[in-house]
């Protein structure tokens, strides 16, 4: 009769063979892993350098490649257009082309110094004009300076004052557009009565008929219609004018001629279309 404690030996001990294999595996692949790892090439910091050299090294070649490119590309294009169609360029014709080219370079080299030489200029100019302002400054400082001394002194400047003088009588001119008009003529200025206010005072409106007037300027005064306006103002009246702003200049010159006519006058700045007068006495001169 057969004893089975020796079968069930017998499978224990392949159960443990079987372990032991598997983790021998497990141990012969690890150390196959490590022997791999260890036998490829490490990169270190020295090989990521050089790697960045010969990239830089390389885009510095590409780019004198396409420079060298677009000069073929230009050296082309100038031979094309000026050769004929079926004609090949002789050597006397490249050559007068690249000295007109250097004749060109040469020109625009002489621009640039030009330009180089005019920003020294300006530059030049622009200490000069520091220095002056410095200068400029000093003088300014000086005048306040003096001018501190000066300020415990007074001085009085006489300008001419409306003055009320009664019995006077006055001739009206009105000075619109640089042209003058005279209210008492009636070819050159109408005339419009209006009804007593309330206040029981009569008003006259007066408007310019265009087309009439003298043009104020250095001939009206050397000419005969002033002549006949000074001839025919009264000894005792005055003269009152009314002008707008654009013929200030007319004006000035109207009040000198006035003054060197020795004519009391007083002025108003009056911009509409229509003067109004009402009834009352104005005798205010300059």
């Amino acid at each position: 009769m057969k004893c089975e404690h020796g079968h069930g030996a017998g499978s224990l001990d392949m159960l443990l063979d079987t372990m032991c294999n598997t983790f021998g595996g497990v141990c012969f692949i690890a150390l196959m892993v490590a022997i791999i790892s260890a036998l490829r090439p490490q990169v270190s910091d020295g090989d990521d350098v050089e790697q960045m050299l010969v990239d830089r090294e390389a885009a510095r070649l590409a780019r004198q490649r396409d420079e060298l490119k677009a000069a073929l590309e230009i050296q082309n294009t100038f031979v094309v257009s000026n050769v004929a169609p079926g004609k090949a360029m002789s050597l006397a014709e490249l050559l007068k082309g690249v000295s007109s080219n250097e004749t060109a370079i040469a020109k625009l080299k002489a621009q640039k110094r030009e330009f180089e030489d005019a920003l020294a200029s300006l530059k030049t100019d622009s200490e000069y004009s520091a220095r002056e302002a410095l200068r400029l400054e000093r003088l300014l400082k000086e005048l306040e300076e003096r001018l501190g001394k000066q300020r415990g002194k007074q001085r009085s400047v006489r300008t001419p004052t409306e003055r009320e003088i009664a019995g006077l009588q006055n001739e009206d001119f009105w000075l619109r557009n640089g042209r003058l008009y005279l209210l008492k003529n009636r070819n050159q200025c109408k005339c419009e009565e209006i009804p007593r206010d309330a206040l029981g005072k009569r008003r006259w409106d007066y408007t310019i008929i265009r087309g009439s007037g003298y043009r104020v300027d250095e001939s009206f005064f050397n000419g005969y219609d002033w002549q006949q306006i000074k001839s025919s103002l009264d000894s005792k009246g005055y003269v009152r004018i009314y002008s707008d702003k654009n013929s200030f200049p007319q004006l000035c010159e109207l009040r000198d001629a006035l003054i060197h006519f020795r004519k009391m006058y007083n002025w108003h700045i009056y911009e509409s279309d229509v003067l109004s007068f009402v009834e009352g006495y104005d005798g205010r001169v300059q």
